[in-house]
């Protein structure tokens, strides 16, 4: 099994978390919500043609079911999260290119540094391996796809031997 997301979970008490989430999106709108959100998993040195590519797409998703899907998300993170990782019997690749930093911004990783859900990925699923994709924004397959491919291939040979 590969995993090639960029993770992070919204941990706490779940129906703060959704409170919180839909405060969010609900203080500005979710058009203002959507392109704030999808333009911030890029970085300055992101293809800019990209980001406007998946930032105009996401503002397509219709705002009910956007709203309702982004509460939904952090509260599986909260209440379901942990416990799914628990129950990964096969061999896991987590590739993680950002964190959030200290004013909740995603940051870039570099090669060596950790996050708290790569910690938590090879704590709770056994022989689980994890690996930065550095340099890049949240969306690392669609910035760094020759690296993606390559852990992904490397990954695989290695399930081989």
């Amino acid at each position: 099994m590969a995993w090639p997301v960029d993770g992070r979970f919204y941990d706490g008490d779940p129906q703060e978390v959704a409170r919180r989430m839909a405060d969010l999106v609900d203080s500005v709108g979710f058009d203002a919500f959507i392109r704030r959100a999808f333009g911030g998993m890029f970085t300055a040195t992101s293809d800019p043609a990209l980001r406007q590519r998946v930032v105009e797409r996401a503002a397509r998703l219709d705002p009910v079911y956007g709203r309702a899907l982004f509460i939904e998300s952090v509260l599986w993170d909260s209440t379901r999260g942990r416990d799914a990782l628990r129950r990964i019997h096969v061999p896991v690749l987590h590739l993680q290119a950002t964190d959030i930093d200290e004013q909740r911004r995603m940051v870039s990783l570099r090669p060596g540094i950790r996050t708290p859900f790569m910690d938590l990925v090879e704590e709770l699923v056994p022989g689980a391996t994890v690996q930065v994709v550095p340099e890049v924004g949240h969306l690392a397959m669609l910035e760094a796809p020759d690296f993606v491919n390559q852990a992904l291939a490397a990954f695989l040979g290695g399930l081989r031997a």
